[in-house]
């Protein structure tokens, strides 16, 4: 008799158990949905850094980062003639941007910059575009947290960021990339309500 009861109970806590968690996890949606319920590709971040931003799509949570690789197919453009100095820059950056990525990932951050050299919305010289402020903000994370500064380029990066300048691109025109896992949440925002996504690669997703 003593079993019945005692199993009667186990299976009453499981049951509950079961119900908390269904209660938390529907508690947690319905905050996330009320807190930014203008829709979808939402970020959200608690104090938390280095976590990817939960997107609100449909009242369901997702983790934004997982859309469907995008193709890549290289381009060949016309070659880019820059200064020793401007490569120097272009090498520096990318180092420090791409360091770990693999070269298609090393050219496409290369191709973003040489991308906005013919945009009228942002400077006409490599300098110009890689020390570029926006309210005070640099637009490559590296210039103001010091990476840029401290960068010393690799064999691998120069051949990939020479490989760009002779005009082998993959950015399907982007003007801006982000690695979600690091971006503040707000910008994660921004590129996903805004921009178009063309080309996610490596830890880089890529914008226009």
């Amino acid at each position: 008799m003593y079993k019945k009861y005692a199993m009667l109970l186990l299976m009453v806590n499981v049951i509950l158990g079961v119900a908390f968690i269904t209660v938390k996890e529907r508690e947690m949606l319905i905050s996330v949905g009320n807190f930014y319920g203008r829709g979808a590709n939402e970020a959200v971040s608690e104090g938390v850094s280095n976590v990817e931003c939960i997107s609100v799509v449909r009242n369901k949570a997702v983790i934004s980062g997982n859309q469907p690789m995008l193709t890549l197919q290289s381009v060949e453009k016309e070659y880019y003639s820059i200064t020793e100095e401007e490569k120097w820059i272009l090498y520096k950056l990318v180092e420090a941007e791409a360091g770990t990525e693999d070269r298609i990932g090393k050219i496409l951050v290369a191709n973003v910059v040489l991308n906005r050299l013919e945009n009228d919305s942002f400077p006409d010289t490599v300098e110009g575009v890689v020390f570029q402020e926006s309210d005070g903000v640099a637009q490559f994370s590296p210039v103001s947290n010091g990476r840029y500064e401290s960068a010393k380029p690799q064999e691998d990066t120069i051949e990939a960021v020479d490989a760009a300048l002779k005009g082998e691109d993959y950015s399907e025109g982007a003007l801006y990339f982000m690695a979600r896992k690091h971006a503040d949440c707000e910008n994660v925002k921004w590129f996903d309500d805004v921009l178009d996504k063309v080309v996610i690669h490596g830890g880089h997703e890529f914008y226009k």
